[in-house]
């Protein structure tokens, strides 16, 4: 939240299937258009990462699109790309 509007949002799945206890998902993070570049997506993901790391997931997923997509971003916090799902 800034000044009393929501900044940006992000949310996290761990309820995963009985065989992937160690995963995660970034299901949808946004942020508000003129609030990015200024670390909000950021501080939303690194805080989706802690809660997973304390639920003791150890793979983190996101899901972007291909074309114009949070790719970019993603590999900036050290996300590699694994595949593409069509």
């Amino acid at each position: 939240m800034e000044a009393g509007e929501l900044s940006g949002t992000v949310t996290l799945h761990l309820d995963t299937a009985q065989n992937q206890p160690h995963r995660a998902e970034i299901a949808k993070l946004m942020t508000r258009i003129h609030r990015r570049r200024r670390g909000v997506g950021t501080a939303l993901m690194l805080e989706a990462e802690r809660i997973a790391r304390d639920g003791g997931r150890t793979q983190l997923t996101p899901e972007t699109a291909t074309e114009d997509g949070a790719g970019p971003f993603y590999e900036k916090l050290g996300f590699i790309e694994a595949g593409v799902t069509r």
